[in-house]
């Protein structure tokens, strides 16, 4: 949807799209393969800090780098009703700040059955990543790909 568009275009595209959905409606929010970024993520932050029926995010190749993946766990960890159960954030480049940002989320929502978090740069990130779904999801978690 976004990888034709202006950069400068995408945060009021987006926040459009967001605005026009029932927050309290959608449980599998998938915005992959949209080349949105940080600017982006800005667009549905206050959706993710609302959202507490949301179980399944999605945000495969989206560009969101270390800032972005770390604005979107952020986000959810200001929802207090939010378990997810899915996330998915391949090809990213998330590096060691946007993984250790998801870590501290994969701790805190014991819930997640299905991580997929591969192609984001850095081995040093995995360390926090796997401690924190050792302590937290290890009694959950069926499908891991990193």
């Amino acid at each position: 949807m976004f990888t034709a568009r202006l950069r400068s275009d995408l945060p009021n595209s987006l926040a459009c799209l967001m605005g026009k959905l029932d927050i309290n409606k959608i449980v599998d929010l998938n915005l992959s393969h949209n080349a949105f970024g940080p600017d982006g993520v800005k667009s549905f932050q206050k959706f993710l800090r609302e959202a507490k029926n949301l179980k399944v995010l999605n945000v495969t190749n989206c560009g969101l780098g270390p800032i972005g993946s770390s604005m979107i766990a952020e986000s959810i960890l200001e929802n207090e009703e939010m378990k997810l159960t899915e996330f998915y954030a391949c090809r990213d480049r998330l590096e060691d700040p946007g993984m250790e940002a998801m870590a501290k989320v994969f701790n805190k929502h014991k819930t997640l059955e299905k991580i997929e978090v591969y192609q984001n740069g850095s081995k040093a990130g995995l360390a926090p990543l796997l401690e924190s779904l050792a302590s937290s999801c290890a009694d959950s978690l069926t499908e891991l790909h990193i």
